[in-house]
């Protein structure tokens, strides 16, 4: 009997199981919905988890969600097609908090595009040119990045330091605070490699990323993005390359054997939403 009761006691004080909330997506709808009642296919990857597995690029990201195929060719930093469901690398329309990064004709390179300070990535799997026009042909990714989070104001600071191999390192500082009124976040990282070649592949990739978020009352918000990009690629795939410098809008550029091919892509993004 004594036996009993003490089971019983023991079974009473086990916590309950933690209830995980449905991810709410905008991409889908542009409207906030939970997920489990968007009919579309939905991913949410979440930026804590990709810190946590030490996922450095979007692209990398990507790779982990069905029915996205990502193909990179030459060394670190080349070029970086994304494909899904099939289609052609032009057909699906990839967004950094709103802004679309495709170029004329639906392109994208996501050789440069890091996971410096994003939130979480939403992955739409299926035709969306209703909501995004005719680059969303087979889905739509969109990057949102943090802009702090509400707390007491002080402000939390961290860092990274990674090695590895092909003389690769990555290192990174950030700030990130707020209040229940305003947030604010910072990161700036740096990556280099001297790549998977012998010689003349060395790459280099610095970001700078910033977001500020103002709530004055529960139905007005407004925020302000910035994020500035530096990447340096010495490339040397066949012995006879011609000299090519891209525009800024590009992420990757080929020069000749020796040279050094550089890109500044800022970006800015002001929003202001009121209910």
């Amino acid at each position: 009997m004594n036996v009993t009761l003490l089971v019983f006691a023991l079974a009473v004080q086990q916590p309950q199981d933690t209830v995980v909330l449905k991810p709410v997506v905008v991409t889908a709808t542009r409207v906030p919905v939970a997920a489990d009642l968007v009919a579309s296919a939905v991913t949410v990857l979440r930026g804590v988890d990709l810190v946590a597995q030490g996922v450095r690029t979007v692209a990398d990201a990507l790779e982990t969600v069905p029915g996205v195929h990502i193909v990179e060719t030459g060394s670190v930093g080349g070029q970086t097609s994304l494909f899904m469901r099939g289609g052609e690398s032009d057909y699906v329309k990839v967004l950094l908090d709103g802004v679309p990064l495709n170029q004329a004709g639906g392109g994208i390179d996501l050789a440069n595009l890091t996971t410096d300070n994003v939130d979480r990535i939403e992955i739409v799997r299926g035709p969306a040119s209703v909501l995004y026009g005719s680059d969303a042909m087979t889905g739509v990714v969109q990057i949102f990045t943090r802009v702090g989070a509400g707390g007491t104001g002080a402000p939390r600071m961290g860092a990274e330091l990674r090695a590895g191999t092909y003389g690769s390192t990555d290192g990174a500082i950030e700030l990130l605070g707020g209040t229940p009124r305003v947030g604010y976040a910072a990161r700036v990282s740096r990556f280099s490699s001297d790549g998977l070649y012998a010689y003349n592949n060395q790459y280099r990739n610095s970001v700078v990323n910033a977001g500020v978020r103002v709530q004055p009352d529960a139905r007005t918000d407004a925020s302000l993005t910035y994020r500035y990009g530096d990447d340096v690629s010495n490339l040397c795939w066949v012995r006879k390359a011609s000299a090519a410098r891209s525009p800024p809008t590009t992420q990757l550029a080929m020069e000749l054997p020796g040279s050094n091919a550089r890109h500044d892509r800022p970006a800015r993004n002001a929003k202001i939403t009121s209910e």
